[in-house]
């Protein structure tokens, strides 16, 4: 730590707390904080002022925050146990007496692992993952767009966004933490955004509300019949070309013979096509099936 404010105890733990509030109040607007007590009465006292005089202070009644002793709380005792699992894994004093996998063992309950400073290591990446798959630059960008896009927007603005950053979430844990190559079905992501929510969600909104508005912010995310995921080889991105063009160029052929159809049968005097709305795909029907070099898809 380089920073002078940094370098007290009592600013830096502040200061990481501000963070962890942040992303809870990300993701849930009405929160509770049991805090295990820290420090003296004074400090304690000037804690709870610092957090309602950020910028959450409409979060934090005076019911919504407070210090115990761990002693008189299974919570703080469970956050303790977990605390130290996730040390586990960071801290150099625990190399020794290290107990691997622990964390997996809650792969199914972590809503979200975020780390401070942020960094980029290709180790966070499965080791099953051969130098001849994977694309660091392709990786950077998924996490780059990934982390862009959560940077920029707040779950409070509405239950879509929330949902929006709840599966980048999840996508992000699987693609840094256990295994960047796997996909995730539809149902096992809706599965997880249902816990986060009071109704379930359809399909239907998944993909239009969800999956769709985070790749139209540039979020990048490739799908195949095996499910969403963020890509981090080349074959994530042509197994989602594919996926597409199996989906367009039927519906494209289709919509040109039924153009053709209809105008034969009005003798050019109809083309459905020819209106503003639809000049885009009118130009990717001509320049498909006009060129004399393409045969029907099927």
């Amino acid at each position: 730590m380089y920073s002078e404010g940094l370098s007290y105890k009592s600013s830096f733990y502040k200061f990481l707390n501000n963070l962890l509030y942040k992303e809870l109040y990300n993701a849930y607007p009405r929160l509770k904080i049991v805090n295990d007590e820290f420090g003296d009465p004074e400090y304690m006292e000037s804690f709870v002022k610092y957090v309602k005089d950020t910028q959450y202070s409409n979060l934090f009644g005076q019911s919504d925050f407070e210090f115990v002793d761990s002693e008189d709380s299974n919570i703080v005792q469970l956050a303790d146990i977990i605390g130290g699992i996730i040390s586990e894994n960071y801290d150099l004093s625990y190399k020794k007496k290290r107990i691997s996998g622990y964390l997996s063992k809650f792969e199914n309950r972590i809503l979200l692992i975020k780390e401070w400073p942020l960094k980029y290591d290709k180790n966070y990446f499965s080791p099953t993952i051969s130098d001849g798959q994977f694309d660091r630059t392709i990786a950077e960008l998924s996490l780059n767009l990934a982390n862009k896009y959560l940077n920029s927007h707040s779950a409070k603005n509405s239950q879509s966004e929330a949902d929006r950053i709840n599966c980048l979430n999840y996508l992000l844990i699987y693609f840094k933490y256990y295994d960047a190559m796997k996909y995730l079905y539809s149902t096992e992501i809706i599965e997880h955004l249902d816990e986060l929510r009071d109704q379930k969600i359809e399909k239907r909104y998944f993909n239009s509300e969800v999956i769709s508005k985070l790749r139209d912010s540039d979020v990048l995310i490739t799908s195949s019949q095996k499910g969403y995921k963020l890509p981090c080889t080349k074959k994530d991105l042509y197994e989602f070309v594919d996926q597409t063009g199996n989906m367009v160029l039927p519906m494209l052929w289709r919509l040109k013979n039924i153009r053709e159809q209809v105008k034969i049968s009005t003798t050019n005097e109809i083309d459905i096509l020819d209106r503003t709305e639809f000049k885009e795909i009118k130009l990717a029907i001509d320049a498909i099936y006009n060129s004399g070099e393409n045969t029907k898809e099927n």
